[in-house]
């Protein structure tokens, strides 16, 4: 069953899904085919890895059909029949999330069967659970919607004449509904290609963008009364004037005044489009914005946001929160946050993301500090972390290696950072799993550092114009503000009349 497309399929279920789908084979009303449960319970020894990936389909054969030869045909059948069954659980299970849109379904069907008690019983319960929501969601909206849909139907059959009103009533509100759905939907739809233009080049189709704002705008006190909508409508303006601080703080104050007001998904887009803005501003010189960057994300761990749905804190999230932290300058607070959270990652990526994340902490106070001494305990503090990360994965692999490139060139160690861009070089090349351009960010890192140490012994080959030129203009490389940086500091000790170091001396030599 190596390249079996069931594997793949079951494979992407976790525990508690898996056990799920064993109730969905096992249940008539999905599964007439017992066939199919004996094939679930001889891939239930193989879950989840799936190993030996040869798993021989004859011997799972003799375990579903025993003393029968084995037939290629009925078991690719019962394969196939077991991937359909698997498609099927996926809708299963989207579907009984739906409350409303399931009782969409009832009602219709109550309707169809002039079940009219069982019909009012369930329309009042639906209205109910749709009053009772205390976050909008426009997918609510839409299946409202629907629901309006069947009870004009069966007003339109019951109600008499005389008492039509009711009908017409039904249908506004039902166009309400749909409008509302509309709304918020083309906003988000808007919002996410004003924010795409900063990633890619594309086409951006913004049709009726003008006459929605001024539809809202016209009825501001109606929909400016649901958060998603008012944020979403200050915040699209705040991304088209590029920048506008003020326009910031308002959007910022009705996202944090409606963080319980919001969807979850909904509040953390909208937070990190903040922190872009933040970004921005930082590159623009606006140094304060590195703080309110910070702010943010705390506010964000604090709003359980960086979370995964098993619960745990995503690696991704821990470091970026930490490297922000650094850049602000808060580094007391990064520590404390590194350690708090630490048994909040997952087991297997706890200690290596800790280490490595504690590393780049004593790597940047460092890089700040004009004191030698502090320089040089900061610097050997990271470097004894990062040799206690363990290289699993080319991700660790390579910036580990990056780290100890950039302190050894900084502590003017030239022959020790030769070994390690030889021994990078040498990754790269042998390495076929990393992505090609990741694979060029640092191929190209390591080929620039090369020339740095060039300029540090005093090589009339390479030209700091030439390098910085370079620099600017690589299109991909790892690194780029620190080699700017390193290529200024060499300038600068040269016209100090700073003595050239060869590769093989050290600066304490």
């Amino acid at each position: 069953m190596e390249n079996s497309k069931l594997v793949p399929l079951l494979q992407s279920l976790d525990k508690e899904e898996f056990k799920q789908f064993g109730r969905f084979v096992k249940s008539k009303v999905y599964n007439p085919n017992k066939n199919l449960i004996k094939l679930y319970e001889e891939l239930k020894k193989y879950y989840p890895d799936f190993k030996p990936r040869n798993i021989e389909q004859e011997k799972i054969y003799l375990h579903i059909f025993p003393g029968k030869p084995f037939h290629i045909g009925i078991m690719r059948n019962l394969i196939s029949d077991m991937m359909q069954l698997v498609k099927d659980f996926f809708v299963y299970s989207e579907s009984v999330k739906d409350t409303l849109r399931q009782k969409t379904y009832l009602l219709r069907m109550l309707d169809e069967k002039e079940l009219q008690k069982f019909f009012d019983k369930e329309l009042a319960e639906t209205n109910s659970i749709y009053k009772s929501e205390k976050v909008f969601n426009e997918l609510n909206e839409l299946d409202m919607y629907y629901v309006r849909e069947a009870e004009a139907k069966n007003l339109k059959r019951t109600l008499p004449v005389g008492k039509a009103s009711k009908y017409y009533n039904t249908i506004n509100n039902r166009v309400d509904n749909l409008v509302n759905f509309f709304v918020v939907s083309v906003l988000k739809e808007y919002f996410n290609l004003i924010c795409g233009r900063t990633i890619v080049k594309f086409d951006e189709n913004l049709s009726m963008k003008d006459e929605v704002f001024a539809f809202i705008t016209a009825n501001r006190e109606k929909y400016f009364s649901i958060p998603i909508i008012d944020i979403l409508y200050h915040f699209i303006q705040l991304k088209e004037r590029d920048i506008d601080d003020k326009m910031f703080e308002l959007v910022k104050k009705k996202i944090y005044d409606n963080e319980k007001n919001l969807l979850k998904n909904d509040l953390k887009n909208l937070f990190l489009e903040l922190t872009n803005y933040c970004v921005k501003r930082e590159l623009d010189g606006e140094k304060k914005y590195l703080k309110v960057s910070l702010e943010i994300k705390k506010e964000m761990l604090d709003c359980g946001l960086y979370y995964h749905d098993d619960g745990y804190l995503s690696g991704h999230a821990y470091s970026n929160i930490a490297v922000t932290a650094y850049n602000a300058k808060e580094f007391e607070w990064a520590e404390k946050f590194l350690y708090d959270y630490k048994d909040k990652l997952r087991r297997s990526e706890r200690n290596n993301s800790y280490n490595y994340n504690l590393a780049l902490k004593f790597y940047t106070q460092g890089s700040l500090t004009s004191d030698p001494d502090e320089r040089k305990y900061f610097y050997e503090t990271s470097l004894n972390l990062l040799s206690m990360v363990k290289i699993e994965d080319y991700f660790y692999e390579t910036r580990v290696k990056l780290y100890q490139i950039r302190i050894y060139f900084e502590l003017d160690e030239l022959q020790r950072t030769l070994f390690l861009l030889d021994t990078l070089k040498h990754f790269l090349k042998k390495n076929k799993v990393m992505p090609k351009d990741t694979k060029e960010r640092f191929k190209s890192f390591a080929d620039h550092v090369y020339h740095l140490i060039k300029l540090r012994s005093g090589s009339d080959r390479v030209s700091f114009e030439e390098f910085k030129e370079s620099v600017k203009n690589a299109p991909m490389i790892s690194s780029r503000n620190w080699l700017r940086k390193q290529v200024e500091r060499l300038e600068a000790d040269r016209k100090k009349g700073v003595k050239p170091i060869k590769p093989y001396e050290t600066a304490n030599a």
